[in-house]
């Protein structure tokens, strides 16, 4: 697989949408299964980025990319697939991604998923493509009511609570705050930004007090 991971390595770089293709996140450990859901969207006129783990699903991520849809199977050999769900969801330029769950456990026992379908092992012959179409056709259409919110975002290096001095979580030095972004519609969300010297830009989101590294 490391052709692939060659492949997704470079295609990440630029936004599915300046590339004209639609792009198709799938999170499977199972290889065989992994190919077969690529071919079946290959064939659909679909560009799938493979990851064999919840892990390579993240860092795929972390590094920029933007799927239009995101195809998770709940069972991972290193997490679960709830795990790269919440991170798609918790992640500001990437929660509005449709989300397909795939699962070979009894509907009965599955318990709550957050995702916006969930198809059932064995999946039949056009179910995967039929599911990712309908979700990409959906977000298509709220991708400019997205946009519009997006604009309203409002940027500032001197909000009303001071940003709170945070060290690096890698090397204990103390971040540089830079400044402090406000979007969203209801709940208004805050994040600050700050940079380390040594490890880059990181973010803090207030509404869960959680520390990260800017995925931008």
């Amino acid at each position: 697989m490391a052709t692939v991971a060659r492949i997704a390595m470079i295609t990440e770089r630029v936004p599915p949408h300046e590339r004209g293709v639609i792009q198709v996140l799938i999170v499977e450990d199972d290889e065989s299964t992994l190919f077969a859901y690529a071919q079946e969207l290959i064939r659909a006129g679909f560009a799938p980025v493979q990851a064999e783990s919840g892990q390579a699903a993240l860092d795929l991520l972390h590094r920029g990319l933007q799927p239009d849809v995101a195809v998770v199977d709940l069972r991972l050999p290193d997490m679960s697939g709830t795990d790269v769900l919440t991170y798609l969801h918790d992640d500001p330029t990437l929660r509005h991604v449709p989300t397909v769950v795939v699962t070979g456990v009894d509907p009965d026992r599955t318990g709550p998923v957050t995702a916006d379908a969930t198809l059932f092992k064995p999946l039949g012959d056009s179910e995967l493509r039929t599911a990712v179409a309908a979700l990409h056709g959906r977000s298509t259409a709220e991708r400019g009511r997205r946009q519009r919110r997006e604009r309203k975002a409002r940027f500032t290096t001197r909000p009303e609570t001071p940003a709170p001095p945070l060290r690096c979580p890698h090397c204990d030095r103390a971040l540089r705050y830079q400044k402090t972004i406000f979007n969203g519609v209801s709940p208004i969300e805050r994040w600050d930004r700050y940079t380390c010297a040594g490890c880059g830009e990181f973010e803090y989101r207030h509404r869960t007090r959680n520390l990260r590294r800017s995925p931008v």
